[in-house]
């Protein structure tokens, strides 16, 4: 009786050890995603492709930036992290051994508009009155710059201002009274210097971006 209840004790251990001993082979893939400035991104969809099967693992950050991918097989697989207004990373190739536990992060940039939104980006170029996606139109860039500049019409002091090429590009055309289509014709260098000299009610154009300043 004793030797029939020891076997038996085997058996069901032995059961109970099967679907353990199974998932030591499945693979698990975590990991953090985060911007360039390391700040955390929830919500970020970590996808993982089977290459060979074609069979796909699908993860979403959670308010720590942290996704789980669990129970894959070994094998190649494609990885893809994607969240709305950054570009999607992608990485090609990578082999996950059997009952490997591999950490995987992620760093995404914000995407530029010239990716999401050809179109939008065309048509901000070529209609000065356009403002995609709710920003603000070239004539409303020219406005806003003018506005500034003749609160200081007649004023005599040296007033230096470090700023966008954008806002330069506004001064100027302010300045010359030229008309909106011409903006993006100015090209405005980096770390050049533009002088504009009041003269009341009106400003002249001294120089234009090719000098740097002395700093």
């Amino acid at each position: 009786m004793m030797r029939t209840r020891v076997l038996a004790a085997g058996v069901v251990l032995f059961l109970l050890l099967l679907p353990s001993g199974a998932s030591a082979q499945d693979v698990l893939v975590i990991g953090a995603v985060t911007d360039e400035s390391k700040a955390v991104l929830p919500g970020v969809t970590v996808t993982a492709v089977d290459l060979e099967t074609g069979r796909q693992f699908t993860g979403i950050t959670n308010e720590n930036g942290e996704y789980r991918l669990s129970n894959m097989q070994p094998g190649t697989y494609k990885f893809q992290a994607e969240l709305s207004g950054f570009a999607t990373i992608v990485i090609a190739r990578v082999e996950l051994l059997v009952g490997q536990h591999a950490t995987i992060p992620f760093t995404l940039k914000l995407a530029q508009l010239t990716e999401t939104d050809p179109d939008a980006v065309r048509t901000w170029l070529t209609d000065p009155a356009a403002a995609p996606h709710g920003g603000e139109s070239t004539v409303d860039v020219i406005a806003r710059v003018s506005g500034w500049l003749d609160e200081f019409a007649g004023d005599r002091r040296r007033i230096a201002v470090v700023t966008h090429p954008s806002v330069i590009r506004a001064a100027v055309v302010h300045a010359i009274r030229a008309t909106p289509e011409s903006f993006w014709r100015i090209d405005i260098s980096p770390l050049s210097r533009t002088t504009l000299v009041s003269r009341t009610p009106t400003w002249t154009l001294r120089s234009l971006g090719n000098q740097r300043p002395n700093l």
